[in-house]
């Protein structure tokens, strides 16, 4: 994980997330993603590089 802060940030979660489901936001710049909880915005968010989260995306999509 990386500590690259994203401000302003652009959270965005997935169009199937409705209200009191468990979701995760996420948030992108040009050198890192950022995950959080939706349901805790407070609570620090989970960096990666934008590598990281490409093979991570890659992984759960097969």
């Amino acid at each position: 994980m990386i500590d690259v802060k994203l401000h302003p940030a652009i959270w965005r979660t997935s169009s199937r997330c409705t209200e009191g489901s468990n979701c995760v936001a996420v948030a992108a710049s040009s050198q890192e993603v950022a995950v959080r909880d939706t349901k805790a915005q407070t609570t620090p968010e989970l960096s990666f590089s934008i590598n990281s989260w490409r093979c991570f995306v890659e992984a759960i999509a097969r």
